[in-house]
């Protein structure tokens, strides 16, 4: 080796051990800008996890300033997002009267077909106080379910609403077991019911937080929508069902008479000792607020809505989080991409969703917001210290839903899990578990076949054998610099020995012999010598 080239190799292994000492991280999967907590789940079963909704009182004072109202406690609720964006002692807990009854038609919604039908029992007609609201069903009569649900939301009858229990569940007392299983499942913590109308009982309570996550619940359903929405129903008389009557809504947001844009629907509810509550949703633009207050004056229920609705829309609007994210990089180079071979699919591992939003002050820009990543790829952000909103990473491939090779470590120790429908492809070099290991932190091969590349493992790699080839190159050229075994020398004496001078002349020895015409045919015969 030359003396050039024993200079160039030892540049390139002195450049390779300073890029490995300062190489950049190239993740294939969402990086965390600097000062973010890239915390990762402790277990795959979390990334399915829902976002909970934040349960605060909102005292931030760059927070657009709220209306006064004369409600004991409230709340505005964005729906498509979940946030909260006016509390007033939300999680106070209160007694609910007839707005039960949203909880009460979800389940019915969900356990029941509109055309089935329901037969009045005694218990169900006679069981309701002479002072509760009623629509005057009597025993044996008969009912379709979605004739029931109308008389509940539009009349608030709580015959009708006894009688739905007892078809769903079989009494009364068991669809409140059932009722309050529902109100867990939607996230609801300060509420517990014991009948399906809401007639005052000291051990039935909820808070404007749970009757907001109840309607939110009620407002998704398209057929609830519709029937919560509904000022005036008729009842026409039929066989199992004789009188033909109206009923008229008592919720004047509904009805017009306090008029509000978009309104969804809603449900009125009134005790002596529950006060005047309401629920009401309404839709405005790309917002979709759910307002509950409770315990409020005769009559200011609907103007503290109103006031709170008007609030809602004008100082607040939804951003696509995928409009002006930039914290987090996400890898699309193709080489990284692959399927089951190297230029297979064209998938990118990881995204932001397209419908997720944040949902902010209309003063506030988003790059005022903070973003913290956490468990599951989930990025949360706020504004000082209030949530306004949150997305998740998506994976591309729904087999993995991890976020590193670490994180299914578990999953590629089993041999079931690692065939899956490929076959056990990806466990097809049996070598040591040491670079099983290492082999895991490499790449992953999902169920379907398709390969995730951690990049910076790869670099790594690639930088490690580049130092060893370079440190064997330049200790090659060390070693043969110093002619150890003397043969350097021994061949250039040799080939001193036997100079070629000309096609006549040769040195042997340092004798020079000439021999006139014997090559002059380029030929050579040793029988001459």
């Amino acid at each position: 080796m030359t003396k050039r080239n024993r200079k160039l190799a030892l540049c390139a292994f002195f450049c390779s051990v300073l890029l490995s000492a300062c190489r950049p991280a190239l993740p294939v999967y969402a990086e965390p800008a600097d000062g973010q907590d890239p915390s990762a789940p402790e277990s795959v079963s979390e990334i399915t996890e829902e976002v909970q909704s934040v349960q605060y009182e909102i005292t931030d004072p760059d927070w657009p300033p709220a209306p006064e109202i004369t409600a004991e406690t409230a709340v505005l609720l964005e729906a498509n997002t979940g946030m909260i964006l006016y509390g007033k002692d939300m999680h106070r807990r209160m007694y609910p009267a007839s707005t039960t009854k949203l909880l009460t038609c979800l389940l019915a919604a969900e356990y029941l077909d509109l055309s089935d039908t329901i037969t009045f029992s005694e218990n169900a007609v006679h069981s309701v106080p002479a002072d509760g609201s009623k629509i005057g069903m009597d025993t044996g009569e008969t009912i379709t379910v979605e004739q029931a649900l109308y008389g509940i939301m539009v009349g608030s009858a709580n015959e009708v609403s006894n009688a739905v229990a007892e078809k769903i569940s079989g009494s009364t007392e068991a669809f409140a077991e059932l009722m309050n299983l529902k109100a867990a499942e939607l996230g609801c913590t300060d509420s517990h019911f014991v009948n399906a109308h809401g007639y005052h009982d000291d051990d039935h309570y909820t808070s404007a937080y749970d009757l907001a996550l109840i309607a939110r619940a009620f407002f998704a359903n398209e057929t609830l929508a519709v029937i919560g929405n509904t000022p005036v129903y008729h009842f026409p008389a039929t066989a199992t069902q004789p009188d033909d009557f109206y009923l008229a809504n008592k919720h004047r947001l509904i009805t017009g008479e306090t008029p509000v844009a978009g309104v969804l629907g809603g449900k009125t509810g009134y005790t002596s000792l529950a006060g005047e509550t309401l629920v009401t949703g309404m839709e405005n633009k790309d917002l979709r607020l759910i307002c509950v207050v409770m315990k409020d004056a005769p009559g200011e229920q609907f103007n503290d809505t109103r006031a709170l609705f008007s609030y809602g829309t004008a100082n607040f609007r939804r951003e696509p989080i995928i409009d002006f994210e930039t914290s987090y990089t996400i890898s699309t180079d193709d080489w990284f991409r692959m399927g089951r071979d190297l230029l297979g699919s064209r998938e990118t591992p990881y995204s932001l969703s397209e419908t997720d939003s944040v949902l902010i002050p209309i003063t506030v820009q988003p790059w005022q917001l903070t973003s913290v990543s956490g468990d599951g790829g989930l990025i949360r952000y706020t504004f000082h210290d209030t949530e306004v909103g949150s997305t998740r990473l998506i994976r591309s491939d729904e087999a993995f839903s991890a976020l590193t090779p670490e994180l299914i470590e578990g999953a590629n120790a089993d041999p079931e899990t690692l065939k899956g429908e490929a076959e056990g492809e990806h466990r097809r070099f049996h070598l040591s578990e040491a670079f099983e290991k290492y082999r895991r932190h490499l790449y992953m091969v999902s169920r379907t076949g398709t390969t995730y590349i951690d990049v910076r493992y790869v670099f790594l790699t690639v930088l490690v054998l580049t130092a060893v080839i370079s440190l064997i190159i330049s200790l090659f050229s060390f070693i043969s610099s110093f002619n150890i075994f003397g043969g350097g020398r021994r061949k250039r004496r040799r080939r001193g020995n036997r100079t070629v001078y000309n096609n006549d002349d040769y040195f042997e020895q340092d004798t020079v012999y000439f021999h006139p015409g014997r090559f002059d045919d380029h030929s050579y015969d040793d029988s001459n010598y």
